[in-house]
Order: structure tokens, then sequence, then C-alpha cells
């Protein structure tokens, strides 16, 4: 599939009209919370950052509060070597382009996938400056604080 073979560094053109078929799906299927995540995960693959940032506001936007649930879908990648240098670029374009508050929501989103809670909220704060991305922030902080929540209980449980 196209979609997996860029999103994995395979050498097609990775332009935004490739994902057409991928785009359409989303459209057709508005129940399918999964796929604008997939979708916008692509277009950061691709670098399409900016891009990809608008699809992960609407992809958040469509997940309710009190089903807070963000769906990463670092699964896609064959290689989590792939993944780590997409996310390196996304840090290079950063340092060219500090201010570009859509590449911190992105790389906010990346490192909440990868784990790194800190390094996300960092990013989230820098990308809340923006406020057409305080309610995707608001919701990924939220998701952020619940899984440190998880792991602190995970954590008292386990001892005597």
């Amino acid at each position: 599939m196209q979609v997996l073979d860029a999103i994995n560094g395979g050498s097609i053109d990775l332009g935004v009209h490739r994902y057409g078929q991928l785009r359409e799906a989303v459209k057709q299927s508005p129940e399918d919370v999964v796929l604008p995540f997939t979708y916008a995960q692509a277009l950061f693959a691709g670098g399409d950052y900016s891009l990809a940032a608008g699809v992960l506001r609407v992809a958040v936007a469509q997940i309710p509060e009190e089903e807070l649930t963000i769906y990463y879908p670092r699964g896609l990648y064959a290689d989590e070597k792939v993944l780590n240098e997409q996310i390196a670029a996304l840090e290079t374009a950063i340092s060219a382009e500090p201010f570009s508050t859509d590449y911190h929501l992105l790389l906010g989103y990346q490192y909440m996938g990868m784990g790194d809670l800190n390094k996300a909220r960092g990013a989230l704060f820098e990308a809340a400056k923006n406020p057409a991305n305080q309610p995707t922030v608001g919701k990924l902080l939220n998701l952020a604080d619940k899984l440190e929540q998880v792991a602190l209980d995970a954590l008292a449980a386990r001892k005597p």
C-alpha cells in the first residue's frame, strides 16, 4: 500500500496528491476516528508538517473529552528507526522555524506517541501560543496527565 510505503520511508513521491485515496476514505468514513490520525501521520512522514498539524487538529476535535483516547499509528512502522528519523527531521525543521506552532503541535503529538511526556508537554506549551491549537493542546495535555496517572497508579500497586 502506498501510504504504508510512504510512512516507512519508501521511495515513492510523498506529495499530498499521493494520499487521495486516504483523504477520500477519511471523507467517506467520518465515523472512523483512526483514519484521520493515519492520514496525519502519512503527511508527517512526507514532511507536510503544517497540513499534518491541520489534520491532527481535526482528528483530535472528533474525540469526545469523556472518551479521551488519541490514536498514534506507531504500529504502521516496520522499523522504529524510520519513525525516529522522521521525528529528527521535524526537530530540524523546528530549528529552522522555531515559531511554527503547527510544527510544535505535531512534535508534541509525536513525543506523546513515543511515550516521552515531558518533551511532549514542552512542545505542546509552545503550540498553545496559537489560539487555533489550544483545544487540541488541551486534550493532548489532559491525556498526558491521565497517562502519567495510570503509570503512577501501576507503580503504586506494585509496592508491597
